[in-house]
């Protein structure tokens, strides 16, 4: 029995740690190919349109729906846990606070767009300008 024993004190924790590793590796890869997923669609966006700026207002819209779905699960569960009050079940709340955060991160999204259009506008106003006018004739 002692034998059993010993031998379940060595291989119960390098078996924890090959899966604790495995699942790190996993996460990892995960993340790497919804980054490449995101990347990849803004591209084909864009060039399917023809322009940079709609496949940069699409990667915007993704990343923001993609930071907002987390925080928003984090803010609705903090919100439940400081407010005692709200009775309900922890897996509608992360739903519901995720959905929220898309939300807001689409509207962040949104507005982070609008702001660069703005400030390509401000910037290429100048060399509109100088395009326009023409060099006297020498």
């Amino acid at each position: 029995m002692p034998v059993f024993s010993l031998l379940a004190l060595v291989v119960v924790p390098v078996l924890v740690g090959v899966g604790i590793v495995l699942g790190a590796v996993a996460v990892v890869l995960t993340f790497a190919l919804v980054a490449a997923g995101v990347v990849s669609s803004s591209v084909m966006i864009g060039v399917w349109r023809g322009q940079a700026q709609a496949g940069l207002r699409a990667f915007l819209l993704q990343l923001g729906v993609l930071a907002g779905i987390p925080a928003g699960m984090l803010c609705a569960w903090i919100g439940t846990v400081l407010w005692q009050e709200i009775e309900s079940a922890l897996v509608v709340t992360l739903v519901a606070g995720g959905l929220a955060g898309a939300l807001g991160g689409v509207v962040v999204a949104l507005m982070l767009d609008f702001v660069a259009g703005r400030v390509r506008r401000w910037l290429g106003a100048p060399l509109e300008g100088a395009k326009r006018r023409e060099l006297p004739h020498v």
